[in-house]
């Protein structure tokens, strides 16, 4: 039986943390090295989510924080109607010099994986961004703070100097645990060159399944090991970078596969053009635990930016993403499905206002998408603080044999100031040759008292379905 996991605890190491700070405060201002009771700050924010008309809401969400310049902790949780809070993940941080040459992080509960960390987990699927950005050397962290509940994932990652250091792990339920190692930076020979190598392995355990399983091929009779391994390559220069990424997989009584991932693009004046490949064996299993659907994919990627100086300030920024693909069906390569997918937008701006249309038009198999969108944001509208901000969208969908769907919105909304706004949305669907609406309205704005500041958010929003209506308040206070 797992032990429930609390909240009081935490809160109180993360005041404990706060009320050291303000102890050393004057110690780190009078010239010393080490930042970490500089500065001292603590923080909450509680986002409360509210409906009528027979329909459930999302639970509360809250976030505690406290710490320093070179100490920080922060807890995440959420709160169910009629339920006690429960707490979702914890992120502890340490930068113990001003140089920020080394910092160490730990995170307990729910993660978002970022960078290589979700190449490592996700496999590749058919994106919908109307512009590939390619990957390239960089410092990022690997894991963030999730939302989700009942994780108890570990994990950890050191930053020194170009050196970086990740574990991550789920002990408790023999899930996978991996560790990276590498470095990024400049060549010593070559400064105008950025490189980044980084490798990792990691094990993990497939639990059996039952043979009435409803997807059969994903089935396993017995428990199966699984050993990974591999790394990535990335470099960069002024007017080129490209990337590979290789991983492999070996299990006990299943076949060994692996992946590949490449990536390149050429930089100049006005843009990028970039081109990039995957291919995934069938029986490969990340460390997720996940199957790949999307076996193959090809394509490139242009993007291009052009700004006229010479009278006045008028920019104009295109670009798109065109690529092919393969994907699983069932268990077999010969009975996958083609994917095709193609997306661009463009936009034109000048100082105080821009445009921004995009398309997007997919196809699987024997179905069709095509969705428009366009924004339309002005700052100089009545008046120098009043922004005006438009955005209207609208979709086609064809399933055959299903009928059609068609999809409209659009979104107002008139910004006073950085931090406060006043906003109008509504939306319209038609299915099954019925229409469904929804509109509804929003303000924010941020309230200064004292050595605090609180953000203040709200919405209502109605339907049509059963007359419902939804709304949230959040409030967040930080005091320096």
């Amino acid at each position: 039986m797992k032990r429930k996991k609390r909240i009081p605890f935490l809160f109180l190491c993360a005041l404990s943390l706060s009320g050291i700070r303000f102890t050393g405060s004057a110690s780190a201002e009078s010239g010393g090295g080490l930042p970490l009771f500089s500065r001292p700050f603590a923080e909450g924010r509680w986002r409360h989510n509210f409906t009528g008309g027979g329909k459930t809401a999302e639970p509360a969400a809250f976030r505690l924080g406290a710490g320093t310049d070179g100490i920080r902790v922060t807890v995440y949780g959420k709160k169910r109607a009629n339920r006690n809070a429960e707490f979702t993940s914890l992120r502890a941080g340490v930068t113990p010099f001003r140089q920020r040459r080394f910092t160490a992080n730990f995170f307990y509960g729910s993660l978002r994986y970022n960078g290589l960390a979700s190449r490592l987990r996700n496999p590749p699927g058919a994106g919908t961004a109307t512009v590939y950005s390619p990957v390239r050397p960089t410092k990022s962290l690997f894991f963030g703070q999730g939302d989700a509940s009942d994780k108890q994932t570990l994990a950890g990652e050191i930053l020194a100097g170009n050196w970086r250091f990740a574990v991550c792990g789920e002990p408790e339920d023999s899930g996978p645990v991996w560790f990276s190692a590498g470095w990024s930076g400049k060549l010593p020979l070559y400064p105008a060159v950025s490189l980044s190598v980084t490798g990792f392995t990691g094990r993990q355990i497939l639990p059996e399944k039952p043979s009435d399983s409803w997807f059969p091929q994903y089935h396993r009779d017995n428990a199966a090991e699984i050993l990974h391994a591999g790394g990535e390559f990335a470099v960069q220069h002024k007017h080129f970078s490209a990337s590979v990424f290789v991983s492999a997989a070996e299990g006990i009584l299943r076949p060994d596969s692996g992946s590949l991932r490449a990536d390149a693009a050429l930089y100049g004046k006005y843009g990028r053009l970039s081109v990039f490949y995957n291919r995934t064996g069938e029986e490969n299993v990340l460390l997720s635990g996940e199957r790949p659907k999307m076996l193959e994919q090809a394509g490139f990627s242009p993007y291009f930016t052009f700004t006229l100086r010479k009278r006045f300030w008028f920019r104009v920024a295109a670009g798109a993403q065109v690529y092919t693909a393969q994907e699983t069906d069932g268990n077999s390569v010969s009975a996958g499905q083609g994917v095709r997918f193609a997306g661009g937008f463009l936009t034109c701006s000048t100082l105080t206002s821009s445009l921004t249309v995009r398309l997007k038009a997919a196809g699987y198999g024997t179905e069709r998408k095509i969705r428009a969108e366009g924004s339309l944001r002005c700052a100089a509208f009545c008046a120098r603080r009043l922004i005006l901000r438009a955005e209207g969208k609208a979709g086609w969908e064809n399933r055959r044999p299903d009928p059609e769907t068609v999809q409209a919105g659009f979104r107002t909304e008139y910004r006073f100031t950085l931090y406060r706004s006043l906003g109008i949305l509504g939306e319209t669907e038609k299915e099954d040759g019925e229409y469904e609406y929804t509109a509804g309205v929003y303000y924010t704005d941020r309230i200064p008292f004292f050595r605090m500041d609180m953000d203040l958010s709200a919405g209502l929003s109605a339907h049509t379905d059963e007359r419902k209506f939804s709304g949230n308040v959040t409030v967040k206070i930080r005091i320096d």
